[in-house]
């Protein structure tokens, strides 16, 4: 058990629908929910490598208001009014600043390590002492009147085009741990692009996890968003009222710019470190990465449940109940549930959103 930081606060982004992995995922049972590379569901494994390093009273969780409940009941240790629920989705830099609100409201000396709750990390030990070392950086530009980000950097294993990538600068002398400031941001890149950054030795996969200052976060926001910071400075004033947080959320969140903080902060904002991370971490984006986990059998088929294939191989097959027979296949996806199910090519995972937005408009909300 490492000892909490008393102004180390976690905020927790628990609202994606997980579109990619339908047909398990659905509107009132999104990928966070869901036992994705472990026994427990993703936003539970989320909460477990993070509650060691913060006290109880200091974790967030920002997700839909139709699924707070979902969430109180799969972390009953977080306090209530910790969990808040947007009533619509708008991206990011909206959920990160309503909650760098809250936190600064309780605490004037807040930081705020936000995590996406659909990730898998291991080992968390590793995941922590990282945390910790952009926690010392951060407190040792307390007295500097620039708002630092700092962003984990993944030190790649192979060179991936599913994840975007952070090249890094020189090293950051004030660092106590392998910090260096960012270059540049990088989208996805083609296979060749990807086999450049992995061989230069200069970028990082991008993990999608920040830690700032709370009263720096909003400070930058201020200054590149200030519709959404002033949007955030109403919604805190109408808080006070009759029905508090829920009630202004309800009347006004909708309103707020949507825009993600990586476009609508990070790619303006002049200061911004990040460490290397050597822990592993998979952003799970769809059926294709879960062929890094469940039983591997001899063919090179990835299985959850009860399978026996004839002449089939590098396919991922995910079963609930029944019995999946599968001959002559190769490098396909078959997923049964209950009511639906999804066969597709390995290489074309990422177009079940594409499945999903047909089923939307020809009004299948019976398996959405």
């Amino acid at each position: 058990m490492t000892e909490a930081n008393p102004h180390l606060h976690a905020v927790i982004m628990a609202g994606g629908s997980g579109t990619r992995f339908w047909p398990v995922s659905r509107k009132h049972l999104p990928k966070q929910f869901l036992p994705l590379g472990g026994e427990n569901s993703l936003l539970r494994e989320t909460f477990a490598r993070i509650a060691p390093l913060i006290a109880v009273e200091n974790l967030w969780v920002v997700t839909g208001a139709s699924h707070a409940q979902r969430v109180l009941d799969a972390l009953p240790e977080i306090p209530r009014e910790n969990v808040l629920g947007e009533p619509v989705g708008r991206n990011t830099a909206p959920c990160i600043g309503l909650a760098a609100r809250q936190i600064l409201n309780r605490d004037r000396d807040g930081m705020l390590l936000v995590s996406p709750s659909d990730h898998v990390v291991h080992p968390p030990e590793a995941f922590r002492k990282t945390v910790l070392e952009a926690v010392r950086f951060v407190e040792s530009t307390k007295s500097s009147p620039e708002a630092w980000t700092v962003t984990f950097g993944i030190v790649p294993r192979y060179p991936a085009t599913g994840f975007g990538y952070i090249e890094r600068g020189t090293g950051i002398e004030q660092a106590r741990g392998p910090a260096f400031f960012v270059e540049r941001f990088k989208e996805k890149p083609p296979l060749e692009l990807a086999r450049e950054y992995f061989k230069s030795g200069r970028f990082f996969w991008n993990s999608g996890i920040f830690l700032w200052r709370a009263a720096g976060i909003l400070g930058l926001m201020e200054k590149h968003l200030p519709l959404l910071a002033a949007g955030i400075d109403t919604l805190d004033r109408q808080a006070s009222g009759p029905g508090g947080l829920d009630a202004a959320m309800k009347a006004g969140f909708g309103s707020l710019p949507a825009i993600s903080v990586d476009h609508g902060v990070l790619e303006h904002a002049p200061h911004i470190a990040v460490v290397a991370a050597d822990f592993e971490w998979d952003d799970v984006g769809s059926w294709q990465a879960m062929g890094r986990y469940g039983r591997r059998d001899a063919d090179g088929n990835t299985v959850f449940g009860d399978h026996v294939g004839l002449d089939t191989k590098g396919c991922i097959v995910v079963g609930k109940k029944r019995l999946i027979g599968t001959i002559g296949l190769e490098n396909l996806v078959v997923v049964e549930t209950d009511d639906a199910i999804l066969v597709c090519a390995r290489d074309q995972t990422e177009r079940v959103k594409e499945m999903v937005e047909r089923l939307e408009t020809e009004g299948r909300e019976d398996v959405l």
